[in-house]
Order: structure tokens, then C-alpha cells, then sequence
């Protein structure tokens, strides 16, 4: 999980498993005071990650290591305030 105590949001990531056990994995962007979420987007792995979320002055980075593919993946994630 990752704080940006600046814009008051936590980010942390969730699997979403079927009954046949295929996976989905998403960043998922929580208000911290209300407790409300505010998105959800689906990034590349397959297990959630601890530490791998960081908060640039632009965008979040989500670093998947665990993706069945040779290498890792990051997933930059940005949003337009309304």
C-alpha cells in the first residue's frame, strides 16, 4: 500500500478470482477520509505485491514482478481530477 497524505488517497492493489481460479488484478485508489473508492484499474500480474507502489508528483507506479512473464511490469496510472 502507498499514502499520498497530499491529496488524501491510499492506493493499495486486490485480486479478483473466478470460481476456475483465473485472476484479475487491480490498483485500487481509496479516499482516506471517507472511505470511499474512488477507481479501480486493472494491472498486469497475477498476486498482489507489497511495497511495489509508488507515488510520483504526476502519476502512481504499480510494479508487478509476479506476471508469468520473464520479466516485471509497471503499470503508470494517472487521473484528471473533475
Amino acid at each position: 500500500m502507498a499514502i499520498d497524505y497530499k491529496t488524501g488517497q491510499l492506493y493499495t492493489d486486490d485480486r479478483r478470482c473466478n470460481p476456475r481460479g483465473r485472476c484479475r488484478l487491480f490498483l485500487v485508489v481509496l479516499d482516506l477520509r471517507s472511505g470511499r473508492e474512488i477507481t479501480r484499474v486493472r494491472v498486469k500480474g497475477t498476486k498482489p505485491s507489497i511495497g511495489q507502489i509508488f507515488i510520483g508528483p504526476h502519476a502512481v507506479y504499480y510494479v508487478a514482478t509476479d506476471t508469468n512473464d520473464p520479466n516485471g511490469y509497471v503499470t503508470r496510472v494517472t487521473a484528471v481530477p473533475r
